[in-house]
């Protein structure tokens, strides 16, 4: 890898964890709507959740920016964005709960 390329590397993963670390800090400056929010999603464990979402948004995209295990942290992203997003879609994935409303 050459030094320019390098250097955009780099502002590339500044500028994708900068994303995530805002929405990170968003939720603990407001953890009761967020929490809330998460309860109206129907998880089962919103506090929990919560926690989780906290760790991987601002814990990965620190990491992110460090160059630290880059693809971990990536691949983490995508997973919270996945399951994070069919979840406030209304999907269920757990046990007891019969009602799908999104498609496979």
């Amino acid at each position: 890898m050459t030094a320019g390329t390098s250097y955009v590397a780099a502002l590339g993963r500044l500028l994708i964890a900068a994303i995530f670390i805002v929405s990170g800090v968003g939720k603990v400056l407001a953890p009761a709507m967020t929490q809330g929010y998460i309860a109206a999603a129907g998880l089962p464990s919103p506090l929990a959740a919560y926690l989780i979402a906290i760790a991987v948004e601002v814990g990965g995209g620190t990491l992110l920016i460090l160059g630290f295990h880059t693809k971990l942290a990536t691949v983490s992203f995508f997973e919270r964005r996945l399951h994070g997003g069919r979840l406030a879609a209304g999907c269920c994935f757990w046990p007891g709960h019969l009602e799908h409303r999104c498609s496979p």
